[in-house]
């Protein structure tokens, strides 16, 4: 992670620019037209420190988090530092390591956003993983993929945003959880075990986690 307090503020060249002085640029709607990065979902051996780290340390908010068996073990944690429903999110690495991402997040509009973005994946014979559907914790709609470099990416819109400042932790536990899919069409396994770098189950020990999605 790296923390920064100055940035350069963007500039749209002239033929970019919009007639609106409140939009930093024309709608170019090209591809997916993504509008911005909306989450990164990061693998960890321990959800429960990274998530504490998360917290305390950088003063993020926790939204949502997975507690199976009686809530002792913590699959899954979803934090954020604004209004965003999540702009982290710590899930366990079903292969026991560390450091690895399960994927970024990209924000689209709307829903008929996500859809056009996988008829585009498909006309240009992109891999689509799962999706289009929608996670129950969240609320997003989603599809994810991956780009040439074997990263996965979730292309998303919907979720809800989080302004009362005495929001109250939504926690699910193996009943109400599921499979993390609201409605829409199976996960295949791969969303759980892949990440990347990639590693193989046999090189590190691997704990004895329940199938969840992380979404």
């Amino acid at each position: 992670m790296e923390i920064y307090y100055e940035e350069d503020k963007y500039r749209a060249p002239d033929h970019l620019r919009s007639t609106l002085k409140n939009l930093p640029m024309k709608y170019t709607a090209r591809g997916v037209n993504v509008r911005r990065i909306d989450h990164l979902a990061l693998l960890a051996r321990d959800v429960r420190e990274n998530r504490k780290f998360a917290q305390q340390t950088l003063g993020f908010a926790l939204r949502e988090q997975v507690m199976f068996e009686n809530g002792t073990l913590e699959l899954g944690s979803w934090l954020s530092p604004s209004p965003v429903h999540h702009q982290v999110a710590y899930v366990m690495d079903t292969k026991g390591a560390s450091g690895r991402l399960h994927h970024i997040s990209l924000w689209v509009d709307n829903r008929e956003d996500v859809l056009r973005a996988a008829d585009i994946l498909a006309e240009n014979a992109i891999f689509i993983e799962a999706g289009p559907s929608k996670h129950n914790n969240s609320q997003g709609f989603y599809l994810y993929s991956y780009e040439p470099g074997g990263n996965r990416v979730e292309v998303y819109s919907g979720s809800y945003l989080v302004f009362a400042p005495d929001w109250e932790v939504v926690t699910w536990n193996e009943e109400e959880r599921g499979t993390g899919v609201y409605w829409g069409t199976p996960l295949p396994e791969s969303l759980i075990s892949y990440g990347t770098p990639d590693v193989a189950a046999d090189k590190v020990p691997a704990p004895k986690v329940p199938v969840f999605d992380p979404i």
